[in-house]
């Protein structure tokens, strides 16, 4: 009887032990991968992450006054230009959620800034088929070769 009840008792010692410890592990945040660059003449600082579905997440660090235009074109032919709205602000901090689908009709888009009034060329980004790869110009791109004409 007394073989039973250290066998019973190390049994509940070990499942206790085992329960404060996946009680004591947190679970670590997701990490999504994403794309930073910034323009040090204006200082201005973006990242670009992939949301939910075909959204994006664009957050812009800058004092100043920054607007962000999305370009992309419908089937090669059909230009699409939207400045987007902040969802959110806080401080120096703007918050933009946009949809995009990467696909053969809306393959690349473009985002443009203005700080100021004035058009920033370092932070304007074209992106193709993701936003891992970017490109000069769109239309200056074959799309068959997937490279610079």
């Amino acid at each position: 009887m007394k073989l039973l009840s250290r066998a019973t008792f190390v049994a509940l010692f070990f499942a206790a032990l085992g329960l404060t410890a996946a009680a004591q592990t947190t679970k670590a945040p997701p990490v999504e991968k994403g794309v930073f660059w910034f323009d040090k003449d204006s200082a201005v600082e973006v990242y670009l992450f992939p949301g939910a579905g075909r959204k994006y997440r664009l957050t812009v660090v800058s004092d100043r006054d920054v607007k962000v235009t999305y370009h992309t074109s419908i089937n090669s032919f059909e230009p699409v230009d939207k400045e987007l709205e902040p969802a959110a602000t806080l401080g120096a901090v703007k918050y933009f959620e946009f949809a995009h689908n990467f696909s053969r009709t809306t393959i690349w888009m473009s985002l443009e800034f203005t700080v100021d009034g004035k058009k920033v060329p370092g932070l304007t980004r074209t992106f193709y088929d993701g936003i891992f790869e970017t490109i000069e110009n769109p239309k200056s791109y074959d799309v068959k070769k997937k490279k610079p004409n």
